[in-house]
């Protein structure tokens, strides 16, 4: 079955933690975050929201394109000056076209523990489907880009994050944390914040990769960062979400869960910090002070990143029904049998997409099935959406433009 692929990566990463509940308040002041193009940072923003604008799919008229990328596709894309961006993990990449550039990384030392396999960056040009260059790296690729000033960043299992040229596909400049980099990062102000399996948060100067600081947590960070407030919400595998000075790393409080943190905090504009657990516990704090707002134990274990919209929170976990969620109560909306549902959601106009053994479209306000599309496999990573397009990748390598 195509799910038993799935089954096996996430687990993989999935190390189960209990602890109290916990919560240490302590006063700052919010300061706002500047809107980007949500395909340039993962989840369509710093704060993690999964929304992509008004402009959805309503429903597919057919593919523009399929790009072969002969390794699994974990990597929601981002786009940025006509390209699309992702990474591959698998080593059965395909022929590099005649005349399209393979820039070589800076040599890499490969330390004891990294996961075998290498995984190959990609930037496709998106009216075409062209490979316009690719990187590889000495791991498996399992985050998402972001996109800053022509730069991509980009983790790797080979315990690097990469900064790489946007249009030539040059690295400009890597840092070796102490263990596999599956987090997806976050830039802003000219810093990009990323976690890593050694148990630490990293802020770099994003021009240069030179460490600003680092905070240690008690468990492997495989949930990506989210920026907002001056902040950065860290969730970590020892249960716990830390709230980070962005400018010092300071911790100014700590939530702690009833299990790990693996999918990625959510911050709402009106200040609210939704947190989901593996045991799949909902939380909602204030995301200046940390004070519970409201808590719900839904059915399933959480392990996919929450989205975030018109006063909904969409939460599914892996083995059982998809959930719209009142987001300043925590009361159901609706909710629908989904087996399997295996990425992040996103949302685009008036629809909520899912990735599973199929693609899916749900009404955002009832739940209705708008449409499913077919893909060659599993879809693990969240569907990214511009200009009525739709980008989708799957665990066979198909990258789909479908519109």
């Amino acid at each position: 079955m195509k799910t038993t692929r799935f089954a096996h990566a996430l687990f993989a990463v999935a190390l189960l933690s209990l602890a109290a509940c916990d919560v240490v308040p302590q006063q700052a002041t919010p300061t706002p975050v500047a809107p980007l193009s949500p395909t340039l940072t993962f989840r369509g923003d710093l704060r993690h929201t999964g929304f992509y604008g008004a402009q959805g799919l309503a429903k597919p008229s057919g593919l523009l394109w399929t790009f072969q990328a002969g390794g699994s596709i974990y990597s929601t894309p981002a786009i940025y000056n006509n390209m699309a961006f992702f990474g591959t993990s698998d080593v059965a990449p395909t022929p590099v076209p005649s005349g399209v550039p393979t820039p070589t990384a800076p040599p890499i030392q490969i330390q004891q523990g990294v996961a075998p396999g290498t995984g190959v960056f990609f930037a496709v040009d998106i009216a075409t489907g062209k490979e316009r260059w690719r990187l590889q790296t000495e791991g498996k690729i399992l985050s998402s880009p972001a996109v800053a000033d022509g730069l991509v960043y980009i983790g790797s299992t080979d315990h690097n994050l990469y900064a790489v040229d946007a249009t030539s596909g040059q690295v400009k400049w890597k840092f070796a944390a102490g263990n596999e980099v599956r987090t997806s990062p976050a830039v802003q102000n000219g810093i990009v914040y990323f976690g890593s399996e050694d148990k630490n948060v990293y802020a770099l100067d994003a021009a240069t990769g030179a460490k600003k600081w680092t905070f240690a947590t008690q468990g492997g960070v495989f949930s990506s960062p989210a920026v907002a407030n001056g902040f950065v919400y860290a969730g970590s595998k020892d249960g716990s979400v830390y709230t980070l000075d962005a400018a010092s790393g300071v911790a100014k409080w700590t939530f702690r869960s009833d299990n790990s943190v693996l999918a990625s905090p959510v911050v709402s504009s009106d200040g609210t910090l939704y947190v989901a657990s593996l045991a799949g516990t909902v939380t909602a704090l204030d995301a200046v002070t940390g004070a519970k707002k409201w808590e719900k134990k839904l059915e399933s274990r959480i392990a996919m990143s929450p989205a975030l919209t018109d006063g909904l929170l969409l939460v599914g976990g892996i083995d059982g029904p998809f959930h719209a969620l009142d987001a300043a109560t925590g009361a159901d909306k609706w909710q629908v049998a989904i087996s399997p549902h295996l990425s992040s959601p996103s949302v685009a106009g008036r629809a909520v997409y899912l990735g599973g053994d199929t693609l899916t479209a749900y009404d955002l306000h009832t739940g209705s099935l708008l449409w499913a599309h077919p893909t060659a496999d599993v879809i693990q990573a969240a569907p990214a959406l511009l200009d009525g397009v739709l980008y989708i990748g799957d665990l066979k390598g198909s990258l789909y433009a479908l519109h």
